[in-house]
Formats: structure tokens, C-alpha cells, sequence
């Protein structure tokens, strides 16, 4: 048993590794000026991420009161917003008032 933890271990750190994470979920936010509308709304700048990558932020109220925080991944079609299962409904509803037309 020790040696099966051990090359997990191992791959982890020298590869990849996944675990179920049922505590978080997940906003896809799509269109051409997503990153322009996101820019407004959360903490971090998003007009430096680069596709692929991601990082942390905060989905903020016009006050500067905290709604949710995220982590914000630049994907090429999309960016997905991760953040606490509980906040996330909130962060949503936000958004969508926010949204464009």
C-alpha cells in the first residue's frame, strides 16, 4: 500500500493529478468582449491573462463588497469562473444582471 501512495505521489508531482471536488462549481462566461466585461466586475486584471492560463479573483459589488471568490480560467472559447459551491448561484446572478444584451 505504501509503495501504490508513493508513485502516486510521485506522478503527482511529476505529471498530473485529479481529485473530485463536489464543494465547487462552475460559470462558463462566453462572447467576444468577455474579457472587457469580466475586466469591470472582478478583482484581478483581466486584460493580462493569457489564454491557458489562470488566477485568482474576487467578483466584486459597485461598492467593492465581495460576492464570491474565484479562480478565472482563459480558455480559448470561454472563461470558465470557479469558485464556492454556495457562492457561486449569487456570482451567477450577477453576472447575468451585468450581462450585455
Amino acid at each position: 500500500m505504501a509503495t501504490a501512495f508513493s508513485e502516486a505521489v510521485a506522478a503527482a508531482r511529476d505529471g498530473a493529478a485529479w481529485a473530485r471536488r463536489h464543494d465547487l462549481a462552475f460559470i462558463s462566461v462566453q462572447g467576444k468582449d468577455r474579457v472587457s466585461f469580466l475586466h469591470g466586475l472582478l478583482s484581478s486584471d483581466m486584460k493580462k491573462l493569457e489564454s491557458g492560463c489562470g488566477k485568482p479573483a474576487c467578483l466584486l459589488t459597485a461598492k467593492g463588497g465581495l460576492v464570491a471568490p474565484l479562480g478565472v480560467h482563459f480558455l480559448p472559447d470561454e472563461h470558465l469562473l470557479v469558485g464556492p459551491k454556495g457562492a457561486v448561484p449569487a456570482a451567477a446572478a450577477m453576472l447575468d444582471k451585468m450581462a450585455p444584451l
